[in-house]
């Protein structure tokens, strides 16, 4: 995936911890679409070529309706194909789905694009992962097995992401260095389930915070996370996400 964002489809190895299928999570984000003015590109079905510039004007329980693209070339080309792919962004996250069964119509007195409702779509952070700050009121600690002990060294996580964690230290009796590998982490996400994880300690950084013992961030890569761990991670960014959009 590039590091830019591009309003072009893109197709990650593995899909799956990047899909939303719940029909009230995918609602949500295509209300979000519709409210704003963010530009949709559509481009028919299996192709990346032509490709019209639009913009989602209506949301309903079993339909979508999208502005139609000027040009006539295009318009029929999309309107021919069995499915148009939707490609656009809300704050920085990549956001894309098949429209099925697109036809004309008229919507408020202009030409427009009908289409069936997604079932599903993706989300995805412009850069390989979405990297979320952890909330201050619910803290979320990994907990780090010690060699021949049966005790456990926790640290508080200050970030998640789906490639990872960045950690809050130093921690007490634990000198992490780069390169280091620690095996079977236990990260607890609240509201979401348990994750066993080993964790590959990537970076270290010193910071200046008043009043904050917590003056180094661990970075660190998951080793390996599973299918069934990384459904549980997205789904915790996905409901902290819900949660702080709500608030706005």
């Amino acid at each position: 995936m590039p590091d830019h964002f591009t309003l072009e489809p893109i197709q990650p190895d593995d899909p799956a911890p990047f899909l939303i299928q719940d029909p009230e999570e995918v609602q949500h984000l295509l209300m979000r679409l519709a409210r704003h003015p963010e530009l949709v590109c559509l481009y028919p079905a299996e192709r990346r070529e032509p490709f019209a510039l639009s913009a989602l004007l209506q949301v309903a329980q079993d339909h979508l309706v999208f502005d139609a693209s000027p040009d006539e070339r295009t318009l029929a080309l999309l309107l021919g194909a069995p499915y148009m792919v939707c490609v656009s962004s809300l704050d920085h996250v990549h956001i894309q789905f098949d429209a099925p069964a697109p036809r004309a119509i008229t919507h408020q007195g202009r030409r427009a694009v009908r289409t069936d409702r997604p079932s599903a779509l993706l989300h995805l952070q412009r850069r390989d992962y979405f990297r979320l700050s952890v909330p201050v009121h619910q803290q979320v600690y990994c907990r780090i097995p010690q060699h021949d002990d049966p005790a456990f060294i926790e640290a508080e996580v200050a970030d998640i992401s789906l490639g990872g964690v960045s950690l809050l230290g130093p921690l007490p009796s634990l000198l992490l260095l780069p390169g280091m590998r620690l095996a079977s982490c236990r990260i607890e996400l609240p509201e979401v389930g348990v994750i066993q994880v080993d964790l590959l300690v990537c970076a270290t950084r010193a910071v200046t915070a008043r009043h904050d013992p917590r003056s180094l961030r661990i970075g660190c890569r998951f080793i390996q996370l599973n299918g069934s761990s990384q459904t549980l991670v997205q789904r915790y960014i996905n409901r902290i996400e819900r949660s702080r959009i709500a608030r706005e």
